[in-house]
């Protein structure tokens, strides 16, 4: 088993459940402080949006990891097995995974996390309003203390924020985090 730990789509059980292919309870992730870090609209992948019925390509923000001493960010822990790890891989494709120290059940112990490396990191796009409703969504099941920290150790962006559904422009990221197909879009 491998701990996992998640700080944007993974506080969603079910957006877990969907790439782990197992049902996922909210009692499984456990919250975690990851320490010298904060969030960031920094990563940046290909999608195809779907506005009004028209399908429009974007590079789309997503939430990173951004090394800042002295801060720290909460988030999940979780338990996969190997082949849950590399279906996250393929989920998070784009992002390094990297062992890193998590605060976690009142100790220090190491997890798996995903970022993008340093030369990767982008802040221009857009970022999907349905991405955010998940996270927004998920957060309502967590103490608003949790929620408190979880927006302030989360850099603001410029982005402008669209709405419409969303996949992955790379089919096998899109099916490893079970995105629905958008109406119009190319089979893949």
């Amino acid at each position: 088993m491998a701990l996992i730990f998640g700080y944007g789509s993974l506080l969603s059980p079910a957006s877990a459940a969907r790439t782990l292919q197992r049902p996922v309870c909210h009692s499984e992730l456990c919250c975690g402080v990851l320490h010298g870090f904060v969030r960031s609209w920094t990563a940046a992948t290909r999608i195809t949006l779907c506005i009004d019925g028209e399908l429009c390509c974007h590079q789309a923000l997503f939430l990173d990891l951004t090394p800042r001493s002295g801060s720290s960010c909460n988030g999940v822990c979780l338990e996969v097995t190997d082949s849950e790890l590399k279906a996250l891989d393929v989920r998070e494709r784009g992002y390094e995974r990297r062992q890193v120290e998590v605060e976690y059940d009142g100790r220090c112990t190491r997890a798996w996390t995903y970022l993008m490396p340093g030369t990767a990191k982008q802040s221009q796009g857009i970022i999907a309003a349905c991405y955010i409703d998940l996270i927004e969504e998920a957060l309502q099941h967590y103490s608003e203390a949790f929620t408190s920290h979880f927006w302030e150790s989360t850099l603001p962006s410029d982005a402008v924020i669209v709405r419409g559904e969303y996949v992955f422009a790379d089919s096998e990221q899109n099916q490893a985090a079970g995105r629905p197909r958008v109406p119009g879009s190319p089979q893949r």
